[in-house]
């Protein structure tokens, strides 16, 4: 008898092993998967009725998996109508989400979504909204998530003078604070807040002296110190600059040897230490849409592939992540009348060449 339960319990064993086998994939072939090339694009929306115009995405992935993009939408940039859409691809899902409005304030135009969720899960929404006629009557505001997304917080203000604006994505610092890029829309000049809350408040930090550049996008290298790189706004290329000091100062920005039309770029730090870049490839026009990949944390970009190439199209302001499976998720505007999201890669960036 004690002999039959114990052979029961070791076959009861050996099942229970081989389900596991079978249901969780062990962490080498999430790696392995990676090595094969990889791409996968499409709209996540065509066209919303009453929205023509859809501009400035952003991309986030949260802590249960979901995959959530972010826009604004209305009948023109910077029209009465405007408003920011968000959809998502939920977690073991293939498609998005019909799109719905995440935030309008009544009869103002918003603009400049940017997607974040903090450490401690808490899901931000940073964008502005024009009190007057231009970008430059723009306070900054945010609004929170604590379920991914789909519902949220009432607007808060973050920064009542008017002017500066969001565009690029948050990091987390080495030392826990975050680093929220921002820029002055009136002289065109990079500035930087910082938040030692979890962006529940925030403090202005740096900034870089020269105008004429704008839109930061920033990455923390190995030795601690920060890489930005800026939209140019006379069209002569991207430039950069670094902090030694975790964003307090900035060396005087120069150019980068990238070229760019005066349009916005974006980068991340990648698990394994290189980063990629979404830029357009030419200083005269917003295509091609170029992906490109740094394995000395920006300083040179040997590999580079276009994500759109047709001569014809507009493809621009390009947000980057990457997803804890390893993919790189892109999305940009689609000739400004949607957005496109596009999923790859290294080894697909690589076989470019």
């Amino acid at each position: 008898m004690k002999k039959r339960i114990a052979k029961m319990i070791e076959m009861i064993a050996l099942i229970a092993v081989g389900v596991l086998m079978f249901a969780t994939p062990p962490a080498s072939a999430a790696v392995k998967k990676q090595d094969k090339p990889y791409f996968k694009a499409e709209m996540i929306y065509d066209k919303i009725p009453g929205y023509p115009s859809a501009h400035g995405s952003t991309i986030v992935e949260t802590k249960n998996g979901d995959l959530v993009a972010a826009w604004y939408v209305g009948a023109f940039e910077k029209a009465t109508d405007v408003a920011i859409f968000s959809s998502r691809i939920p977690a073991g899902k293939k498609e998005w989400t019909k799109p719905v409005v995440i935030h309008d304030t009544p009869d103002l135009s918003d603009g400049n979504p940017v997607l974040f969720e903090a450490p401690n899960g808490k899901l931000w929404l940073y964008f502005v909204a024009i009190y007057g006629k231009s970008w430059n009557d723009c306070p900054i505001l945010a609004k929170y998530s604590t379920d991914y997304g789909r519902t949220w917080s009432e607007p808060r203000t973050i920064r009542e003078k008017k002017g500066w604006m969001t565009r690029n994505k948050p990091i987390v610092l080495r030392d826990k604070r975050i680093l929220l890029p921002l820029y002055d829309e009136g002289v065109f000049q990079p500035h930087f807040f910082i938040s030692s809350d979890g962006g529940e408040t925030w403090n202005n930090w740096g900034y870089i002296s020269q105008y004429q550049t704008l839109q930061p996008t920033v990455i923390e290298r190995k030795d601690g110190n920060l890489y930005c790189m800026l939209r140019n706004a006379a069209k002569g290329g991207i430039m950069q600059s670094e902090s030694s000091n975790l964003g307090k100062s900035w060396s005087k920005a120069a150019p980068s040897g990238l070229p760019n039309p005066g349009s916005a770029v974006d980068m991340v730090k990648l698990a394994d230490g290189h980063v990629a870049l979404a830029f357009n490839d030419s200083n005269s026009n917003r295509n091609p849409l170029t992906i490109a990949l740094s394995e000395d944390e920006g300083r040179t970009w040997p590999w580079k592939r276009n994500l759109e190439a047709d001569a014809t199209g507009s493809y621009a302001y390009p947000a980057i992540i990457q997803t804890r499976d390893g993919l790189i998720h892109v999305t940009y505007s689609f000739n400004r009348d949607g957005i496109k999201h596009a999923a790859l890669n290294e080894a697909w960036i690589k076989e470019g060449k």
